[in-house]
């Protein structure tokens, strides 16, 4: 993730390290366990919102636990 900032800043690692670092701190709750409990919990009403064919098809799998969607 930090390589975005990178990539940002044109390679200015002070820059893109302060930014990155900032970042963490103002949005680094999303990446706790609870966080992404939250996450993963709110997932499947966003997905039946934006494109209800997928999530029919999803839950036509059987899937319960969301959390393929955080694999990278």
């Amino acid at each position: 993730m930090a390589h975005c900032f990178l990539h940002v800043f044109s390679y200015n690692e002070h820059e893109a390290y302060f930014c990155f670092a900032y970042y963490i701190t103002q949005a680094g709750e999303h990446f706790t366990e609870k966080g992404i409990a939250f996450k993963i919990k709110q997932l499947p009403k966003l997905v039946q919102i934006v494109d209800q064919a997928l999530y029919d098809r999803i839950l036509s799998l059987n899937v319960e636990l969301w959390t393929f969607c955080h694999r990278m």
